[in-house]
C-alpha cells in the first residue's frame, strides 16, 4: 500500500542515482516485525537483473537464502533483508521493476529513485511476491512469466579459482570445468552447456553474461531435440563459477566431440563423459548430482588435438559420425524382419515406431536435423545405407517426402525392395497445408505401388483409406510396460501437463490449468507451456512447483511425472497420443479429451478418463478429483486394457507386414 510520496516536476530517469530502499523501522499494527526484503531488481524487457554482488549495504542489511517467494510464487535463493539502514542498487534498465516480498512480519519501505520518494507499506496476512514501480511506487502481485530466462542475480561468474580437481566449491556454488580430455572415439573435448536453472523454477541464467569469462566462447540459436537454444556457451579447457541453489538444474550436449567436464557442488564432485555418436541432451539435477556417477581412468585418456568439425571425416583415416553411427547401427539388424523409419526430430513418432516394430533405424541422422535441410548428397548416403543393410522391407513412419526420393533409389539399386507407410496424422490436420500435401504425396505412391501398404494408428481411419482403393489396417500405439511389476502414484496433490510443443490449437492446456486452480491443495507441474498459458499461471496464482517453457527430455520428463498424482492431456485433436500410454506406464492415470480412440473400448476407463467436454475447467476438475481418489482402482482397470490393446497392436502388425 502506498502510504507517501514526494515527487518534483521533473523527476530524472531512474539509472540517475539508481534506487535506494530504507527499511524505515515502521510498521503496520498488525504486523509481526519491521523487515524489509528485497527480492530482485529486474529489467523484465532484457531478462537481465541488477547483481546482489553490486549492491551497497548499510549497517542493518544482510543478505538473505531460500526466502519462500508464498503460494504460487517461486522460492528466491538471495534477497537483501533489513530492519534498519538502507541499501543502494543500480539498475541495469532505463524502466526496472523492483521485486518486494510482502508477508507477516515485513514493515515499512521508503524507496528512492529518480529524484523522488514514497513509502509502502509491505504487511500482508498472507507471504506473496510484489512487483513495485521505483518511479511511479505502483504495486501489484508479481508476474512469474517475467522471469521466465531472468539471470536473477545468478549470471555473474565468481572469480576464478585456481584449484585442482575435485577441489570442494562454497556450499552453494556451481563450478562447471572442461577437463580438456575425452572418451577415445571422441572427435574432441568440448563441453557445451545449454542451459542452466540456478533457482529450479524455471529461471534461466542468461548464458550470454557468462560468456567470454575464462575461456567460453557461445554459439546463438542452436536447434536441437525440439528446442532452440539462445545461447550456447562452449570451451574445451576453460571453468566456470556462480551461484545455484540446491534446485538448481544444469542442461549439458552430449555429441561426437565433447570431452569430460567435471561438475562441482560444495563437496560434491562428479566427472562426466560427454561424448555420445548422436546428438543428446543431458539433465544434471543439482540434488542428484551424486547419481550420474563418475567416468573411470581408462575413459579419461587425453586426446590428441581434436579435429575441427568441418575437416571431421574428410581426414585420412577418420569416419564422420554419422558413418561411424550407422555402421554399428546397421550391424545388428535382422534382414529378415522389417525395418522401421522414422524422424528422431519427431519424438511422438519416434517412440512409436521403436514400440511397434522390433526394429527401426532413425533417418536422417542427429535429433536436431530437420527433413527440410536433406541434401541430394544425403539422399544418397541413405539410400546406399539402406541397400547395404540387406533388409528389404522399410516401413516409413511419418511419412516426410524425403523418404519417397530414398525410396526411388533404393528401389532403383534393390528392386525386390518394399516399402509400407505408418501414417500418424488424422481428419483435422488434413486441413493444415503441409499435412494434406503430404498425405496427397503418399496416396499417389499407393496409387502407383511404391508402397504395399498403409497402416493408421488413429482408430477407423484405415477404413477412410479402404474406401478410397487403398490396403490399409489399423495398428494402435501402445507404450509397453510390465503389468505385474509397475505400482500406482500415491501422489495427492500435484498434476501434470507435459506438451511436446506440436501444434498449439490442437492442444491448449489453458482449461487443464483453470481446472488445477479450482481443486484446493492440489499445484501443477507442467513443461511446454507457451506465454499465454504461462501468463495464465502467474494471473490466476495457480499453485506450481516447476514450469517449463519447453518440452521436457524424455528421462527428466519420466522423472517428473512420477511425481505427480494424475496426467492432464486434454486436446482437441489427437491421432494416437503417446503422452498418455507414458503416463499409465509410469503408473499414473492420465485423462484425455473426446478427440481419440484411447480407452473407448473400455466402458469405466471411458467413463472416468475421456473428458467429453475438453474446453471446460469444472468439467475436468471433476475427472480429477475422481482419480485422485482412485487411482490403483484405475491403474488396475488399465493393465487389462492394455493387454487388449497389445493383442491388436500385433495383428496389426503382422496384418501389415504378411
Amino acid at each position: 500500500m502506498l502510504l507517501t510520496e514526494t515527487k518534483p516536476e521533473n523527476a530524472s530517469p531512474v539509472e540517475v542515482g539508481g534506487v535506494t530502499i530504507r527499511a524505515t523501522g515502521d510498521k503496520n499494527p498488525a504486523a509481526l516485525g519491521c523487515e524489509v526484503h528485497c527480492l530482485g531488481l529486474l529489467d523484465p524487457d532484457n531478462h537481465l537483473q541488477t547483481s546482489i554482488d553490486t549492491v551497497e549495504m548499510s549497517d542493518g542489511w544482510d543478505i538473505a537464502r531460500d526466502i519462500d517467494g508464498g503460494e504460487g510464487f517461486p522460492t528466491f535463493a538471495v534477497a537483501l533483508r533489513g530492519l534498519t539502514g538502507e541499501a543502494h542498487l543500480d539498475p541495469v534498465a532505463k524502466n526496472p521493476v523492483l521485486i518486494l516480498l510482502s508477508h507477516p512480519w515485513s514493515g515499512v519501505a521508503e524507496i528512492t529513485a529518480g529524484g523522488h520518494s514514497f513509502e509502502v507499506d509491505l504487511y500482508s496476512e498472507k507471504t506473496r511476491t510484489l512487483s513495485c514501480n521505483p518511479v511511479t511506487g505502483h504495486t501489484e502481485l508479481f508476474d512469474v512469466t517475467l522471469v521466465s530466462h531472468a539471470a536473477f542475480s545468478l549470471a555473474t561468474p565468481a572469480k576464478a579459482v585456481q584449484v585442482s580437481t575435485k577441489d570442494p566449491v562454497a556450499a552453494d556454488t556451481l563450478r562447471i570445468r572442461a577437463l580438456g580430455s575425452a572418451h577415445p572415439n571422441s572427435l574432441g573435448s568440448e563441453v557445451n552447456v545449454l542451459e542452466i536453472q540456478p533457482l529450479g523454477f524455471g529461471i534461466n541464467t542468461d548464458l550470454k553474461v557468462l560468456a567470454g569469462h575464462f575461456n567460453w566462447g557461445s554459439l546463438s540459436e542452436v536447434d536441437l531435440a525440439d528446442n532452440t537454444w539462445p545461447t550456447v556457451i562452449k570451451t574445451s579447457q576453460g571453468e566456470l563459477t556462480l551461484r545455484c541453489d540446491l534446485n538448481g538444474s544444469l542442461t549439458l550436449l552430449k555429441h561426437s566431440w565433447s570431452g569430460l567436464a567435471e561438475i562441482t557442488y560444495g563437496d560434491t564432485s562428479v566427472v562426466v563423459d560427454l561424448y555420445s555418436a548422436k546428438d543428446e541432451i543431458l539433465e544434471v539435477a543439482i540434488s542428484r548430482l551424486d547419481e550420474i556417477g563418475t567416468v573411470s581412468d581408462e575413459t579419461a585418456e587425453s586426446t590428441s588435438t581434436p579435429l575441427p568439425r568441418y575437416l571431421a571425416g574428410a581426414a585420412s583415416g577418420h569416419k564422420d559420425a554419422r558413418s561411424v553411427f550407422y555402421e554399428k547401427m546397421t550391424a545388428e539388424l535382422d534382414i529378415n524382419k522389417p525395418v522401421g523409419l522414422y524422424v528422431p526430430r519427431w519424438k511422438g513418432v519416434a517412440l512409436s515406431t521403436e514400440t511397434v516394430f522390433d526394429q527401426s533405424l532413425p533417418v536422417p541422422f542427429g535429433e536436431k536435423a530437420h527433413p527440410d535441410d536433406i541434401t541430394p548428397d544425403d539422399i544418397d548416403f541413405y539410400a546406399n545405407m539402406l541397400v547395404a543393410t540387406g533388409c528389404r522391407h522399410f516401413v516409413i513412419s511419418g511419412g516426410d517426402t524425403f523418404n519417397l526420393k530414398i525410396m526411388e533409389k533404393v528401389v532403383a539399386a534393390a528392386p525386390d525392395t518394399r516399402f509400407d507407410l505408418l501414417w500418424h496424422s488424422n481428419y483435422l490436420q488434413m486441413g493444415e497445408a503441409h499435412d494434406w500435401q503430404l498425405l496427397r504425396h503418399w496416396i499417389r505412391a499407393a496409387n502407383e505401388g511404391k508402397i504395399t501398404r498403409i497402416a493408421a494408428v488413429k482408430a477407423g481411419m484405415e477404413q477412410w483409406f479402404r474406401s478410397i482403393g487403398l490396403d490399409a489396417v489399423f495398428i494402435p500405439n501402445l507404450v509397453p510396460f510390465d503389468v505385474n511389476t509397475v505400482t500406482a502414484t500415491t501422489v495427492k496433490d500435484c498434476a501434470g501437463i507435459w506438451l511436446s510443443g506440436s501444434t498449439q490449437y490442437r492442444k491448449m492446456p489453458h482449461a487443464a490449468i483453470s481446472a488445477v486452480s479450482m481443486i484446493p491443495g492440489l499445484s501443477l507441474k507442467a513443461s511446454g507451456l507457451d506465454e499465454s498459458a504461462r501468463k495464465l499461471v502467474a494471473k490466476s496464482r495457480t499453485p506450481f512447483r516447476q514450469i517449463w517453457s519447453k518440452p521436457l527430455p524424455r528421462e527428466q520428463l519420466h522423472r517428473e511425472m512420477k511425481g505427480t498424482g494424475v496426467t492432464l492431456y486434454v486436446t482437441l485433436s489427437e491421432c494416437s497420443p503417446m503422452l498418455p500410454l507414458e503416463s499409465f506406464s509410469l503408473g499414473v492415470p492420465c485423462l484425455v479429451g473426446p478427440a481419440s480412440h484411447l480407452y473407448r473400448d473400455h466402458a469405466e476407463l471411458a467413463e472416468r478418463l475421456i473428458v467429453t467436454r475438453p474446453m471446460s475447467p469444472s468439467a475436468i476438475a471433476e475427472k480429477v478429483q475422481d482419480v485422485l481418489n482412485n487411482q490403483a482402482h484405475l491403474l488396475a482397470l488399465y493393465k487389462d486394457y492394455y493387454l487388449e490393446t497389445e493383442r491388436v497392436l500385433k495383428e496389426g502388425v503382422a496384418a501389415l507386414t504378411r
